[in-house]
């Protein structure tokens, strides 16, 4: 049986005779046959040097930023996200220096209005760009927690520069 499958993977008819056997020594004889046979129709691989061919250029192209026309998945998604956050905060460039100094004046909380994360409602009067602002936000009353909370205010108050 072992010897019919083998016969038949490796496409030999060289034992057409043979009767499958349970003798090793016969196994292991034929299998060295069929090796040996198996060897000689095999081409024999072309060696080849390690110098800096096509595949390393191409591997070295694969780690570039790929362009917005590429066939990737995701990437020309991704490059278009990119795209619209930049042209939506553009302007945050074109506003004077001078505009852009902020004062807080005031901070009301709401000490009933305390999230999961320590923060509560605010009401906020600054002067922004030499205009009074007023507009509401999440503060954190402890050192850390309004240290986090900074970041929104202010991307609040910058916001008040576009209307």
């Amino acid at each position: 049986m072992f010897l019919q499958q083998l016969q038949k993977e490796l496409h030999l008819d060289v034992f057409p005779d043979v009767e499958p056997e349970r003798d090793a020594t016969t196994i292991r004889v034929l299998a060295s046959n069929a090796d040996s046979l198996v060897s000689e129709t095999r081409p024999q691989r072309e060696k080849r040097s390690l110098g800096t061919g096509p595949t390393e250029e191409k591997e070295n192209q694969l780690h570039s930023v790929p362009a917005t026309g590429s066939s990737c998945l995701g990437v020309n998604e991704s490059a278009q996200r990119v795209h619209s956050v930049q042209e939506t905060y553009r302007w945050i460039l074109q506003v004077p220096e001078q505009d852009l100094t902020m004062k807080f004046q005031e901070i009301l909380v709401d000490l009933g209005s305390k999230n999961s994360k320590g923060l509560y409602r605010a009401h906020i009067q600054a002067t922004v760009g030499q205009r009074s602002a007023t507009f509401t936000g999440l503060v954190g009353l402890e050192q850390d927690s309004l240290y986090r909370s900074m970041p929104e205010i202010i991307a609040l108050a910058l916001g008040m520069l576009k209307t």
